[in-house]
């Protein structure tokens, strides 16, 4: 979780799902999903980001732009590359799991 004197920045729970859904009507856009992140004010929720493909839904009734920036710098700041994780994705799915040897063995 992250703060600042008038935002809060943290992860979404099960206990969310209907603020989220409110934000996500009243900005007439869907929820949403997977790993989300929350900026709030004042207890009140102004924006939410899904973390895995970076939409948002924000209230527009606020002032909230600075509130999406701060989702997307924390996002950013707490999520790997998705490049590099492409990377890593693509490399398992053809080296299959690499299985780390603590001791080699020695050719006699």
């Amino acid at each position: 979780m992250s703060t600042s004197p008038d935002t809060t920045i943290r992860r979404a729970d099960a206990r969310d799902a209907d603020s989220i859904a409110r934000l996500a009507a009243l900005d007439s856009t869907r929820p949403p999903a997977g790993a989300i992140v929350l900026a709030e004010r004042g207890g009140e929720l102004w924006a939410a980001m899904s973390a895995d493909d970076g939409h948002i839904a924000a209230d527009p009734f606020r002032p909230s732009a600075a509130s999406v920036q701060r989702l997307r710098d924390h996002v950013a700041a707490v999520t790997p590359s998705r490049r590099r994780e492409a990377l890593r994705r693509r490399l398992r799915s053809v080296l299959g799991p690499v299985q780390r040897n603590p001791r080699p063995e020695r050719f006699a």
